[in-house]
């Protein structure tokens, strides 16, 4: 619909299509949130962390000393977000 043809006698129609528009937007984002989430938010250990950035295990140890990337302790195991890398 072109807002150019809007009018008094159409206003129910353009109203109809605004509203069938937003709502498809709003499913969309709502889509791309809970995607991205799932998708950032898995934890992985240091071997994946190494792999995905391509340094050693050692190097990683000693960017967690210098607190230059987040992780999380779980007994003696660390674990980091997908997110963070």
């Amino acid at each position: 619909m072109d807002t150019n043809e809007i009018s008094f006698e159409n206003l129910p129609k353009a109203v109809a299509h605004l509203v069938k528009e937003i709502a498809e937007i709003k499913y969309m984002i709502q889509n791309v949130q809970v995607y991205e989430s799932k998708e950032k938010n898995i934890p992985i250990g240091v071997e994946e962390a190494s792999r995905l950035i391509g340094k050693a295990k050692s190097t990683i140890y000693a960017l967690v000393r210098q607190r230059k990337i987040p992780c999380y302790k779980y007994g003696k195991k660390l674990y980091f977000l997908k997110k963070s890398f």
